[in-house]
């Protein structure tokens, strides 16, 4: 049996451009087997402790401008790259 879209409106009470209600990522129970990423790391190794201390937002906007959304491919997130290049540097290696 064919149904239009009107039919089908009716029957599952859905009103046209009424959005989906988001599913819930959110959950109160964690997982028995799995640990939460800042349970398994050290806070108080350096690197942990220097991440809190930079100012993240600031190199987004610096470099966010050389970027574009639309075109090319999908960019690295920024915070990524600087903090690579930190690490680079702190260990004093080459590329």
């Amino acid at each position: 049996m064919w149904y239009n879209i009107s039919q089908l409106l009716l029957v599952t009470d859905i009103k046209p451009g009424k959005k989906m209600k988001e599913k819930d990522t959110q959950t109160r129970q964690t997982n028995l087997f799995q640990n939460k990423l800042s349970n398994q790391l050290d806070l108080d190794h350096e690197l942990i402790q220097l991440s809190g201390i930079i100012p993240w937002a600031v190199f987004e906007e610096t470099f966010g401008v050389y970027y574009s959304e639309t075109r090319g491919r999908p960019r690295k997130p920024i915070r990524l790259m600087v903090s690579l290049l930190m690490l680079q540097h702190i260990h004093e290696l080459s590329d």
